[in-house]
């Protein structure tokens, strides 16, 4: 401007007429230009010194990633651990975001939990693999504590913001979110509402524990998806993941896929199971076969499904009804059929009514009903009780079991 100025100055006061007149004019079109140009200058000085109170969400000079997945997708998977070993065979795959810890993690990994462990970790993970973020948690049992540590740790990150701040959602831990000026995670989430908190103070993160949850009696997977659906809807400038931790197979990612969840952390035996499809395995050893001319690797044969066997002397069935189930029956009890008994025999010259032949039965089998194919011999001589006229033979009855002491037992492991 001041240069500006000066020539518009100079050339209306000197020179003749004409020339001056020329002068003036190119002059005023700099005036302006340069006017127009502090202005955008201020704006953008403006802007650059507004982001960063911005609380975590100013954009971070990101480092360039060698291993961490950068690519258009929403979903960012986390490595839960703190065994560097396990860093150097997972991280590679290209399909990890970062990596998580926590003083529990240390503690297992038989590592102290200070800065320079953590410096350590952190260096390994960003540097050496490329990852885009690395979370520690900040100790400590009063706010001014979490502060302290939590500007402690995030200076490890510099000013890439490479490391994320890991509170606690307890009123300390929540205080301390608000005094912090980096990137945050609010952990230990188990109720719907504490994702509003996070969202409130601005963390990044918010991280539901879905095992510890189902340990505690309460619908884990039901309770993620409802926080997940108040993160979409508090979702704004600055978004709240719903990072969930304490994962213990693959299913329940997939399952929480489907209910809109795309950030996980998870530990070294969940990403192999990531990998251990076997269709997917058999059909990758058919196409490398193929490509070297070589006939495909057979399938292996479906392992063979084995009844369940249950114990039914347990369950208070007598050895008498199980000496007379079925060989079917008996062998899905355990252990081989034993040798039926005889029938029941009947001294010579008499013969028991139907129902007295029965009522013997009932008594032998000690109350459990098993009607048997077999019809009760004919007496020698005589007729009913050898009070003369012939005692006509009883109906056949079909061979089948009726337990009224197994009514709980399903009927298709017994008959």
């Amino acid at each position: 401007l001041r240069t500006a100025a000066a020539r518009t100055t100079s050339s209306s006061g000197g020179g003749g007429g004409g020339k001056s007149q020329n002068r003036r004019q190119p002059a005023g079109r700099t005036c302006k230009r340069t006017v127009a140009m502090a202005r955008i200058a201020g704006l953008a000085l403006a802007l650059a010194l507004a982001a960063p109170r911005c609380r975590g969400f100013a954009l971070r000079a990101k480092p360039k990633a060698t291993g961490a997945a950068t690519g258009a997708s929403r979903t960012q998977y986390f490595l839960d651990t703190a065994d560097v070993a396990e860093y150097a065979r997972w991280l590679p795959t290209g399909m990890f975001y970062g990596v998580t810890t926590n003083p529990l993690i240390l503690q297992r990994a038989g590592l102290p939990c200070d800065l320079e462990t953590v410096r350590r970790l952190h260096d390994a993970c960003i540097e050496d693999y490329g990852m885009e973020v690395f979370m520690a948690q900040a100790w400590g049992g009063t706010t001014e504590a979490l502060v302290e540590c939590g500007k402690n740790l995030a200076a490890i990150g510099g000013e890439g913001g490479t490391l994320v701040v890991k509170l606690p959602l307890t009123k300390e831990g929540v205080a301390a979110a608000a005094q912090l000026r980096c990137g945050l995670c609010m952990t230990t989430c188990y109720a719907p509402h504490q994702v509003l908190t996070s969202c409130a103070v601005g963390a990044e993160y918010v991280a539901p524990y879905l095992g510890r949850l189902g340990d505690a009696g309460r619908d884990g997977m039901g309770l993620v998806g409802q926080m997940q659906a108040i993160a979409d809807n508090q979702a704004g400038d600055a978004e709240t993941r719903v990072l969930v931790a304490s994962i213990r197979d693959a299913e329940q990612m997939a399952d929480l896929a489907a209910q809109g969840c795309d950030t996980f952390t998870f530990s070294p035996a969940v990403a192999a199971q990531l990998f251990g499809e076997e269709l997917t395995l058999n059909a990758a050893a058919d196409f490398e076969a193929a490509a070297l001319g070589t006939p495909p690797v057979p399938a292996a044969p479906a392992a063979s499904v084995t009844a369940p066997t249950m114990d039914l002397a347990s369950m208070g069935v007598s050895e008498a009804l199980l000496s007379r189930l079925p060989s079917e029956a008996r062998a899905g009890a355990g252990g081989a059929p034993p040798a039926a008994p005889a029938p029941p025999s009947f001294p010579s010259g008499t013969g028991p009514l139907e129902e007295e032949y029965f009522d013997e039965t009932l008594e032998e089998l000690g109350g459990e009903a098993w009607f048997r194919e077999e019809e009760p011999p004919a007496p020698a001589s005589g007729g009913l009780n050898g009070e003369g006229g012939a005692m006509p033979p009883p109906p056949p009855y079909e061979g089948e079991l009726w337990d009224e002491e197994l009514d709980a037992v399903p009927e298709d492991d017994i008959l």
